[in-house]
């Protein structure tokens, strides 16, 4: 792009934004819920300390957290919108970047939101319980992009990807196995951001 360096390899980023409110606690410290998570995190770079100001609104959040960005390298680059990517399905990945090689594609999860249960109510599975579910769905989903930009020869070579969530959870599931994004928690506002790709370095 414009003036921008060229001993940079990166030239298209996938952008997992595990949203609706996930827990480093999961996704991140537990590498026996999140291996595929982990093993980027090992791999990669990561921020543990990322912090969340707003933890109510998922549609302010989510817009915070990549409106602005998308736009500025969009602007830098002098690029058509069709560069730029958003779905909510994890499996169309590689079909899309094989076809279109977009500079950013954004998989946005959105089912961590099952941790808020049914208000209280009892139920055979707790919020809580589904929300685990859709952790290990996602980093299972995060598991096959990895291993397919791993093995892509074009883009093994100048692909990164970055995961993070708009916002965490709180620090303890409720009484009726909820598991809310209320302000004031440590894991609310703290999150980990991994990023995984040439031209990071390793580390945390």
């Amino acid at each position: 792009g414009r003036g921008h360096s060229s001993s940079l390899k990166t030239r298209h980023l996938i952008f997992v934004v595990n949203g609706s409110g996930a827990r480093k606690k999961e996704y991140y410290e537990d590498s026996s819920i999140s291996p595929n998570i982990g093993r980027l995190a090992r791999e990669g770079f990561v921020f543990e300390e990322d912090h969340c100001d707003t933890a109510a609104s998922h549609r302010t959040c989510f817009e915070e957290l990549i409106q602005r960005f998308p736009y500025c390298v969009r602007k830098s680059y002098g690029d058509e919108a069709a560069k730029y990517w958003y779905i909510k399905d994890g499996s169309l990945t590689p079909s899309i970047m094989k076809e279109f090689r977009p500079r950013i594609l954004i998989f946005h999860e959105t089912r961590h939101d099952a941790g808020h249960g049914r208000g209280g109510y009892p139920r055979a599975k707790t919020g809580y319980e589904e929300y685990l579910d859709i952790v290990k769905e996602t980093d299972e989903n995060v598991g096959r992009i990895a291993d397919w930009v791993r093995g892509d020869p074009y883009f093994s070579k100048n692909t990164a990807i970055v995961i993070r969530p708009e916002f965490g959870r709180d620090d303890e599931v409720n009484v009726y196995g909820e598991l809310h994004h209320s302000h004031g928690y440590y894991y609310t506002h703290r999150v980990a951001s991994i990023y995984w790709g040439p031209d990071f370095n390793n580390g945390v």
